[in-house]
């Protein structure tokens, strides 16, 4: 196994959140000029219930396939024949539940705009399983190719449709570009022909495996779609908007890094399921490797909230800057422990992850419904507390498994933590004359920056090194 070809891969796919969100921030100001806050209201109504069928797309068997020979044609192929049907299925439940989708919200154009998008589940059913394929492969670079050129053709019919006077219907448009092509390239590139057979009995283990799979990626999708429910009951729109923007932050470096590094090397860590010294040691490495990274930016990023916020946001932002500052050190731990996730994966202890993921939703709703109401320090406060009570026996059941020391790991991530409040405290306390210059106060805090990073590299100099070798052999 190659680092080289993991950290390439990491860079690949953490390249399409980054050109995905440089996309919006220079489209979605021209497509605004053309589109009523009803009428975006409206798709983004549409989009995420769609997209909350397209969860089932693949009846979470994808990871489970990646450990399945190639050479299997009637596994492979069944899998195919199964995850389309399920996306025909989908596409008639969204297709046939479009009115009363408008019936429940009381937006006569959502049934429409419903009916419109359905196709985008069963494009993502067929196109899972060749994906799977190309994942499984390591052919990460040519995923990442697909979907910028996916999300391109996405973006530039969505400007030809407003400009032509498509108006609502440019961003259905855009949708179904993007999730045809990105369809198409993935069956060409991945050059898979299923055959005209299917076999139920030979997926049942992987059904089973797929059953706790999407239902942990349920329990994630559902309680990120209830937070919103709840603080907009309880602070209302206005509420809504400066806890979305806060934890949209804050959240970002699990989209640009730790997401695409999970999805990379669970590929490359199947290999070591059945050697737990080797995949201990590389699970200490790598998530080592994230501490050292996130801790500091979220910790520095914290210390300076009201200069990022003021500057990127303007001043009407600044208790979003606030809850950030609050909670950014609290989500780079919860970053530290979607490793966790990867390794229970690997090692087939699928029904424990779904146990975890369902019992933080629950967890995280239950406190932000108690607390919400108090504002923003109670926000902060009910994340804190959820990631406390999960994150640590998130990462415990995975020291267990691995026989692993606690105290190690514990040892380990102070190093991190103690540099990164370090220099967290050097900008509070020395930086304040700079805060009022922009040209002064970003140097300092990216200066600090990478000064945290290298000094927690070096402090788990003999623990990286001892991890990636073992990738290496």
């Amino acid at each position: 196994m190659s680092l080289k070809k993991i950290a390439f891969g990491t860079m690949s796919m953490s390249s399409i959140s980054i050109l995905r969100i440089a996309a919006q921030f220079f489209v979605m100001p021209i497509l605004a000029r053309f589109l009523s806050p009803h009428e975006y209201g409206t798709v983004t109504l549409a989009i995420p219930i769609v997209l909350l069928l397209v969860i089932f797309a693949d009846a979470g068997v994808g990871q489970s396939l990646i450990k399945e020979d190639e050479n299997n044609s009637l596994v492979w192929s069944s899998a195919f024949w199964l995850t389309a049907i399920i996306g025909v299925v989908l596409a008639l439940v969204a297709l046939f539940g479009a009115s009363g989708l408008a019936i429940i919200f009381s937006e006569p154009d959502l049934g429409p705009i419903t009916r419109g998008l359905a196709l985008i589940a069963f494009l993502q059913a067929i196109s899972a399983i060749p994906g799977v394929k190309l994942q499984k492969r390591g052919k990460f670079t040519t995923i990442a190719i697909i979907e910028v050129v996916a999300m391109a053709a996405g973006l530039t019919t969505a400007l030809v449709g407003v400009l032509n006077g498509a108006g609502i219907w440019s961003l259905v448009l855009q949708q179904l570009a993007q999730y045809s092509i990105r369809a198409v390239f993935t069956f060409v590139a991945s050059r898979f022909k299923p055959s005209f057979v299917f076999s139920l009995a030979c997926l049942r283990e992987h059904i089973v495996f797929g059953r706790s799979m999407l239902f942990s990626n349920l329990a994630t999708n559902l309680s990120q779609s209830l937070e919103l429910i709840i603080i907009g009951h309880a602070l209302g729109a206005v509420g809504a908007g400066i806890f979305s923007m806060a934890f949209l932050f804050a959240r970002l470096p699990g989209r640009i890094l730790t997401g695409p590094l999970n999805y990379v090397i669970y590929t490359h860590l199947l290999p070591f399921r059945e050697n737990k010294e080797k995949l201990g040691e590389v699970y200490l490495a790598i998530s080592y490797l994230v501490a050292a990274f996130m801790l500091p930016v979220l910790f520095l990023a914290s210390a300076a909230h009201r200069e990022i916020f003021s500057l990127v946001l303007g001043n009407k932002w600044t208790e979003s800057g606030y809850l950030f500052a609050l909670i950014a050190p609290f989500a780079g731990y919860q970053l530290i422990g979607t490793l966790a996730v990867t390794i229970r994966i690997v090692l087939g202890q699928v029904r424990s992850q779904m146990r975890l993921a369902i019992e933080f939703a629950l967890a995280w709703c239950l406190l932000l419904a108690i607390f919400a109401v108090g504002g923003t320090t109670y926000i902060a406060g009910a994340f804190a507390v959820a990631v406390v009570l999960i994150v640590p026996r998130n990462i415990n059941s995975i020291l267990s498994l691995l026989s692993l020391s606690r105290i190690r790991f514990i040892t380990l991530m102070s190093a991190p933590t103690m540099i990164s409040i370090l220099g967290a405290s050097i900008y509070w306390v020395f930086a304040s004359e700079l805060r009022t210059q922009w040209y002064l106060w970003i140097p300092c805090v990216t200066g600090l920056t990478i000064i945290a990073i290298v000094t927690s590299m070096a402090a788990g100099y003999a623990t990286l090194r001892k991890g990636l070798s073992a990738l290496n052999s």
